[in-house]
Protein backbone atom coordinates (compact mmCIF):
# COMPACT_ATOMS: atom_id res chain seq x y z
CA UNK A 1 0.00 0.00 0.00
CA UNK A 2 2.99 2.37 0.28
CA UNK A 3 4.22 1.76 -2.84
CA UNK A 4 0.84 3.17 -4.11
CA UNK A 5 0.98 6.44 -1.49
CA UNK A 6 4.39 6.75 -2.84
CA UNK A 7 2.82 7.75 -6.61
CA UNK A 8 -0.45 9.43 -5.29
CA UNK A 9 1.80 12.11 -3.78
CA UNK A 10 2.63 12.72 -6.88
CA UNK A 11 -0.61 14.08 -8.04
CA UNK A 12 -1.02 18.01 -8.64
CA UNK A 13 -2.46 19.26 -5.21
CA UNK A 14 -0.58 16.58 -2.88
CA UNK A 15 2.81 17.06 -0.76
CA UNK A 16 4.50 15.42 1.65
CA UNK A 17 3.30 16.44 5.34
CA UNK A 18 6.86 17.44 6.34
CA UNK A 19 8.08 19.09 2.76
CA UNK A 20 10.80 21.06 4.35
CA UNK A 21 12.71 18.74 5.36
CA UNK A 22 11.98 16.56 2.11
CA UNK A 23 13.48 20.01 0.65
CA UNK A 24 16.16 19.75 2.86
CA UNK A 25 17.82 16.53 2.20
CA UNK A 26 17.11 16.81 -1.75
CA UNK A 27 19.74 20.05 -1.19
CA UNK A 28 22.32 17.65 1.24
CA UNK A 29 21.94 14.75 -1.94
CA UNK A 30 22.62 17.05 -4.59
CA UNK A 31 25.33 18.46 -2.82
CA UNK A 32 27.21 15.99 -1.30
CA UNK A 33 26.50 13.56 -5.05
CA UNK A 34 28.61 16.68 -6.95
CA UNK A 35 31.30 16.49 -4.10
CA UNK A 36 31.54 12.55 -4.33
CA UNK A 37 31.95 13.42 -8.27
CA UNK A 38 34.43 15.75 -7.68
CA UNK A 39 36.23 13.42 -5.26
CA UNK A 40 36.17 10.36 -7.52
CA UNK A 41 37.75 12.62 -10.42
CA UNK A 42 40.01 13.82 -8.38
CA UNK A 43 41.09 10.05 -7.44
CA UNK A 44 40.75 9.01 -10.87
CA UNK A 45 43.09 11.82 -12.38
CA UNK A 46 45.91 10.77 -9.61
CA UNK A 47 45.86 7.44 -10.60
CA UNK A 48 44.57 5.25 -7.38
CA UNK A 49 41.92 3.46 -8.64
CA UNK A 50 44.61 1.68 -10.65
CA UNK A 51 43.13 -1.77 -10.27
CA UNK A 52 40.06 -0.92 -12.11
CA UNK A 53 39.89 0.50 -15.90
CA UNK A 54 37.93 3.56 -16.60
CA UNK A 55 34.95 1.47 -18.74
CA UNK A 56 33.92 0.21 -15.28
CA UNK A 57 34.15 3.35 -13.26
CA UNK A 58 32.19 5.39 -15.82
CA UNK A 59 29.27 2.69 -15.77
CA UNK A 60 29.26 2.64 -11.92
CA UNK A 61 29.41 6.28 -12.22
CA UNK A 62 26.87 6.78 -14.43
CA UNK A 63 24.18 4.16 -12.07
CA UNK A 64 24.76 5.97 -9.32
CA UNK A 65 24.16 9.43 -10.88
CA UNK A 66 20.90 8.06 -12.80
CA UNK A 67 19.71 6.38 -8.99
CA UNK A 68 20.35 9.64 -7.45
CA UNK A 69 18.76 12.45 -10.23
CA UNK A 70 16.21 10.02 -10.30
CA UNK A 71 15.30 10.48 -6.25
CA UNK A 72 16.13 14.30 -6.86
CA UNK A 73 13.21 14.18 -9.44
CA UNK A 74 10.90 12.14 -7.27
CA UNK A 75 11.73 14.59 -4.00
CA UNK A 76 10.91 17.69 -6.45
CA UNK A 77 7.47 16.46 -7.35
CA UNK A 78 6.72 15.22 -4.32
CA UNK A 79 7.31 17.85 -1.70
CA UNK A 80 5.43 20.50 -4.25
CA UNK A 81 1.63 20.94 -4.35
CA UNK A 82 2.03 22.92 -7.58
CA UNK A 83 3.91 20.73 -9.16
CA UNK A 84 2.97 16.98 -10.45
CA UNK A 85 0.31 14.82 -12.38
CA UNK A 86 -3.16 15.76 -12.67
CA UNK A 87 -5.56 14.01 -11.03
CA UNK A 88 -9.03 12.88 -11.91
CA UNK A 89 -11.81 15.01 -11.32
CA UNK A 90 -13.13 15.59 -7.90
CA UNK A 91 -14.76 18.16 -5.82
CA UNK A 92 -12.50 20.37 -4.12
CA UNK A 93 -13.29 18.57 -0.55
CA UNK A 94 -12.87 15.47 -1.98
CA UNK A 95 -9.41 16.53 -3.18
CA UNK A 96 -8.53 18.22 0.56
CA UNK A 97 -9.22 15.01 2.33
CA UNK A 98 -7.97 12.41 -0.27
CA UNK A 99 -4.44 14.54 -0.02
CA UNK A 100 -4.79 14.30 3.71
CA UNK A 101 -5.35 10.55 3.92
CA UNK A 102 -2.62 9.91 1.54
CA UNK A 103 -0.07 11.71 2.85
CA UNK A 104 -0.84 10.81 6.39
CA UNK A 105 -0.80 7.01 5.43
CA UNK A 106 2.40 7.40 3.44
CA UNK A 107 4.57 8.56 6.34
CA UNK A 108 2.81 6.14 8.57
CA UNK A 109 0.46 8.38 10.38
CA UNK A 110 -3.34 7.77 11.66
CA UNK A 111 -5.98 8.37 8.59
Amino acid sequence: MKITNAVRVLQKGVALSNAKTWKKTETATATMSAFLTALASLAVAQGWFDGLDADTIMAVSSLLVTVVFAVLGYLNVATDEEVGLKPKAMKEAEKREQAKKTVNHFLGGAE
